[in-house]
């Protein structure tokens, strides 16, 4: 067993390094504070620790790894040879240099050798199974984040983004800490989805789209680090409608259909699809629209389908193919009226500014569809007044 008789503080920096440890991460090792072990270094051969510390020390030393060792050896000058015969062990040739290592002098028997090791593993139990993150308090800090979910859809936008920046911090706070390894990758969960909220606030609040990018950037790395499947569909469907703003369609339905792969909920599954069909119906991919698996005209779609259905009618005009527009537009003109929405009645404004362009005009079908347009706007309005 390699020893030092007695530590200084340029031992305790040698080990430091051999151990490749920062300041803070060595002193939580030792159980003392950072200042503590930056008051040894800078004290070098002359400053001592307490005998209680030198324990410790000794500890560390013996639980470091034979590279660890040969580290700390190399760089403090020692030469240690293996007390083979004091412990009555056959050893292995060694394969690099030998080195000799004396046993401890108190160190005579193997029950001694034994009850060392039993108390090295206590004292690291001791000092790396405590937590700093109670269950209680975790419980309470999803509650949180569920809530601040929630008041997204209906509070004011700036102080909704500033308890999730809040939370965000206590959740990346916590994780500098030690904690168990599920509490790790719950914490790592949430923070995710604080990082999702804000990525929602910076497009859809805020209008900026670069912010949401860097947002969905740190949720997908929480994702990875909590291995949380459903956490990552989510963040590759809030990329993917992000890229769909900027106009980025094929990577919009990419990252979809991603979204779709990791996706175990039917919630989950449906929102990728949603995003994949409407991506392809940008680009002018009706039969890509079709192989998505999206059920357009399904009843419970009819919201989704139909802003579809309005994206692919407009990526057809743009590329001149008139009856593949009226074709993709014709099921949202037979909508009932209490299910013509504004939001469907918003994005027929480009598609009937295309229509008026000379490369229709005279065209029968494109009058046809200017006319069931206005008409479809007029519902809308219509339906909308009688709701107030």
């Amino acid at each position: 067993m390699t020893t030092v008789g007695r530590w200084s503080g340029r031992d305790t920096r040698l080990l430091r390094h051999a151990l490749r440890l920062t300041v803070r991460d060595f002193a939580e090792d030792l159980g003392v504070s950072p200042r503590t072990v930056s008051k040894w270094e800078a004290g070098g051969a002359t400053l001592q620790p307490r005998p209680e510390l030198q324990r410790a020390l000794d500890t560390m030393l013996a639980r470091a790894s034979d590279e660890e060792r040969q580290r700390f050896l190399d760089a403090s000058g020692r030469r240690v040879e293996h007390p083979g015969a004091a412990c009555g062990m056959e050893l292995p040739p060694a394969t690099h240099s030998p080195v000799t290592v004396e046993a401890p002098g108190w160190l005579s028997t193997g029950k001694e050798l034994i009850l060392m090791a039993a108390r090295e593993s206590a004292d690291y139990g001791r000092r790396h199974g405590h937590s700093n993150v109670h269950d209680v308090t975790l419980d309470q800090f999803a509650e949180d984040v569920r809530t601040l979910a929630v008041d997204f859809l209906s509070a004011e936008p700036i102080p909704t983004v500033l308890r999730a920046r809040t939370l965000r911090n206590q959740a990346f706070d916590l994780l500098e800490g030690r904690q168990w390894p599920q509490q790790t990758r719950e914490l790592y969960s949430l923070a995710g989805h604080l990082c999702g909220l804000l990525a929602i606030a910076s497009s859809d609040f805020f209008g900026r789209y670069d912010a949401a990018a860097a947002q969905c950037r740190t949720a997908w790395l929480c994702a990875e680090l909590a291995d949380h499947n459903e956490l990552r569909a989510w963040v590759r469907t809030l990329q993917s409608g992000v890229a769909l703003w900027v106009g980025r369609y094929a990577d919009a339905a990419a990252l979809a259909q991603q979204a779709g792969e990791h996706s175990r909920t039917a919630t989950g599954a449906t929102r990728a699809l949603v995003l994949q069909a409407r991506a392809l119906g940008r680009l002018g991919d009706a039969d890509g629209v079709a192989l998505a698996g999206y059920e357009l005209d399904a009843p419970d779609a009819y919201v989704h389908g139909a802003v579809t259905r309005a994206d692919l009618a407009q990526a057809c005009l743009g590329g001149g193919d008139l009856d593949g527009a009226a074709e993709a537009l014709h099921p949202v003109f037979g909508l009932p009226r209490e299910r013509r929405l504004a939001g469907v009645a918003r994005r027929t404004g480009p598609i009937t500014a295309m229509l008026a362009h000379r490369r229709y005009r005279g065209a029968v079908v494109a009058h046809d569809m200017i006319g069931q347009i206005d008409q479809l706007r007029s519902d809308v309005a219509a339906f909308a007044a009688a709701e107030d």
